[in-house]
């Protein structure tokens, strides 16, 4: 697990899992997921497979307050460079995250 002041970052969970497949389902986010058509459940079981697998790549839940609010990753790790892509999705609307340096849709 990874703290800050504000978020915590851990892990992928069984427990994390139904939520970031309803919010990759959210046809409001799709434009900014990359995801033009819904993801069946097969699908989704099988992509959190591939990243938590993948050497290359890296995702982490986002929790405020023992709430999961968003993804954050990185992807394309290339270790002979040291760099990779960062990608970040927050898929919870609450109020709350609204401000103090969360974005909300």
């Amino acid at each position: 697990m990874i703290s800050g002041k504000k978020v915590q970052l851990r892990g992928i969970t069984h427990e994390d899992v139904p939520l970031i497949y309803q919010w990759v389902n959210r046809e409001d986010l799709r434009d900014l997921t990359g995801t033009l058509y819904p993801v069946s459940e097969y699908e989704h079981e099988q992509w959190i497979k591939n990243v938590t697998t993948d050497s290359k790549q890296k995702l982490f839940a986002i929790y405020v307050d023992n709430s999961c609010i968003g993804t954050i990753g990185i992807k394309n790790i290339d270790y002979f460079n040291s760099n990779a892509e960062l990608f970040i999705s927050i898929g919870e609307e609450a109020p709350d995250y609204c401000g103090g340096g969360y974005r909300c849709s």
